[in-house]
């Protein structure tokens, strides 16, 4: 493991606070800027985004998260080509409030009141999942993504600098926050502009890339996907819908979301999510991830 992944690693785990968050976007706009790129810190209501490049000349954007989430018990599951099994996999909020309404119940207080002390019950595990103590483990949620745009960057050609960019969004374990803003702050961009996000892709089996109706309609552009997709060992390409993988590229018209899944008994999936299991970096898929974004700079 090379220096910066295991100063990301080991200093820099947890991106939670303010100072947290501030301390990582000193270091990315330090770590680019050696590299040659121009770099600011975007700020706005809903957090602070990086943007690393120039926007108006790049033909492709790369991006990921760099915020980390709040600490779970149970891992924030998916299964991208299964939205059953995803509901299944994410129905224990709804299952931890359940016993709480069994006190007015108890008490005699009718089930109106069992109703709103469930819906209260609810309502603070979903605070807990959105707000609540920091997960000391993000190894691939998100830092396999923020490792991929800094090691697609060192290998990207001087002469391919200019054809991309780079986004460190905020906020995305909140509701995509960060990403929305762009969104709203650089309309243009959003809606014609090619945008990869890498969201945790450092543990699996496979990387799998979701691609938007927009790219299924356009097959010059999704032709140059696959074959840098392709060129660089991911073999797992999907449109989307009907799979369905949420994270922030859904905000822009031609977002493709790439991730790392496991796969068993015909089913993909992520792994420990948002727990202290999220630990293990597979530098091999980091790689793989990193190979992609040089091929796509070159195809643009």
């Amino acid at each position: 493991m090379d220096k910066i992944s295991r100063k990301l690693l080991e200093d820099m785990a947890i991106r939670k606070t303010s100072s947290q968050k501030k301390k990582f976007r000193e270091f990315a706009v330090s770590e680019f800027a050696r590299r040659g790129y121009s770099a600011c810190c975007d700020k706005g209501f809903w957090g602070t985004n990086v943007i690393i490049g120039d926007l108006a000349s790049a033909h492709v954007i790369f991006c990921a998260h760099y915020d980390t989430p709040p600490a779970s018990l149970f891992p924030n599951k998916a299964y991208p080509l299964d939205v059953r099994s995803t509901i299944k996999a994410r129905i224990w909020p709804f299952a931890i409030a359940l016993p709480f309404q069994i006190v007015p119940l108890t008490l005699g207080k009718g089930l109106l009141a069992a109703f709103f002390t469930y819906i209260a019950a609810f309502g603070f595990v979903l605070f807990l999942m959105l707000a609540g103590p920091a997960n000391k483990h993000n190894a691939n949620d998100n830092t396999s993504g923020i490792i991929t745009l800094l090691k697609g960057a060192c290998a990207i050609g001087p002469q391919q600098k200019s054809n991309v960019a780079f986004i460190f969004f905020d906020n995305e374990e909140k509701g995509l926050l960060g990403s929305f803003a762009f969104k709203k702050r650089y309309k243009p961009v959003a809606e014609s502009k090619l945008v990869f996000n890498f969201d945790s892709v450092g543990h699996g089996d496979q990387l799998y890339l979701f691609y938007p109706p927009a790219i299924q309609a356009a097959p010059k552009l999704l032709l140059k996907i696959r074959y840098a997709a392709l060129s660089s060992g991911i073999s797992r390409l999907l449109p989307s819908p009907p799979a369905l993988f949420t994270s922030d590229h859904i905000n822009f018209n031609y977002g493709v979301g790439l991730a790392s899944l496991f796969e068993r008994d015909g089913k993909a999936f992520t792994g420990n999510l948002h727990t202290r299991g999220d630990v293990h970096i597979n530098e091999g898929l980091i790689d793989m991830a990193a190979h992609f974004i040089v091929g796509l700079s070159r195809a643009f």
